[in-house]
Order: structure tokens, then sequence, then C-alpha cells
């Protein structure tokens, strides 16, 4: 099995439940400075960060109109 990573810039707005994500923390105390960093694990289904997601699309798909 093969992953690739791959490194992208997000902004998170936490709403009132949450931000809707599973974070990952790996710091240089067990791990070496390339492997570094807060990854995210998964987005959580139905979850603050995917609405946000969903809203931002029908609003662009509006402005098209």
């Amino acid at each position: 099995m093969v992953v690739r990573l791959q490194p992208r810039s997000i902004t998170v707005d936490r709403g009132s439940r949450g931000f809707g994500l599973s974070l990952i923390y790996r710091g240089l105390d067990k791990y070496e400075e390339k492997d570094t960093g807060i990854f995210v694990a998964r987005v959580v289904p139905g979850g603050e960060q995917q609405q946000q997601q969903q809203q931002q699309q029908q609003q662009q798909q509006q402005q098209q109109l």
C-alpha cells in the first residue's frame, strides 16, 4: 500500500458544536522534525466543517447564476 501525504493550508472556523474535524498532533518529543505537525485525521460526516463547506459551495453556485 502506498500512502501519499499532500500538505495543504486550510482555515477552520469553530462552530457552536466544535470543528467537525479529528486532528493528530505529532511533536518533536517523539518524531523527527520532518514528520512533525498537525494533521487532519478525518472530517466528521455531517459535522460543522462539512456543513460550512456545503454552505460555501451553495453561495458560490448562487453567485454564478
